[in-house]
């Protein structure tokens, strides 16, 4: 099955690592593989994205973090949408999902599945991680060092990279 990266009007989503793992939220739908996506979702109205990635995070894996600093901005030329990616400080907390998410509820009447967990950053490049612009950023930074300024890439939804999972 292919699997794509659902595009929110904006959304916010937090790169937590520990040590050498990167926390990821592994899915399922509709029959799919598995795939993974990093923690996150929309920023509600009122709500800056800073304060947005640090609530979904808790919201959907337990973890408590702070933000250290905006990594990466996709910006969606065609559809008016960004998804902010920060680089997030783990405070505490094991990653399990919450019986208050929208995740969990979503799992109780739909064929889907949601499992955070902490990941090897070595095994990133194995993995279908979506989006895999960001994946592929992260493999990149994470060796050589994370920008000291925020990237920003503007592309058109239909340039987004899908993987068959």
């Amino acid at each position: 099955m292919l699997v794509s990266f659902r595009i929110q009007k904006m959304r916010s989503a937090g790169i937590v690592i520990r040590g050498d793992e990167i926390l990821l939220m592994k899915r399922r739908k509709n029959g799919s593989g598995d795939y993974y996506v990093i923690p996150g979702g929309s920023v509600d109205a009122g709500e800056d994205p800073e304060t947005a990635a640090v609530r979904e995070i808790k919201e959907e894996t337990t973890v408590e973090v702070t933000i250290d600093r905006l990594l990466y901005t996709h910006v969606y030329t065609d559809l008016d949408a960004r998804s902010f990616f920060f680089l997030c400080m783990y405070v505490s907390g094991e990653p399990s999902l919450s019986k208050t998410s929208e995740e969990y509820w979503d799992m109780q009447i739909r064929d889907t599945y949601y499992e955070p967990c902490w990941v090897p950053l070595q095994s990133l490049g194995t993995l279908p991680v979506f989006p895999v612009e960001i994946r592929d950023a992260l493999i990149r930074d994470v060796t050589r060092g994370f920008p000291s300024e925020p990237q920003t890439t503007e592309l058109k939804s239909t340039e987004l990279i899908t993987l068959e999972v």
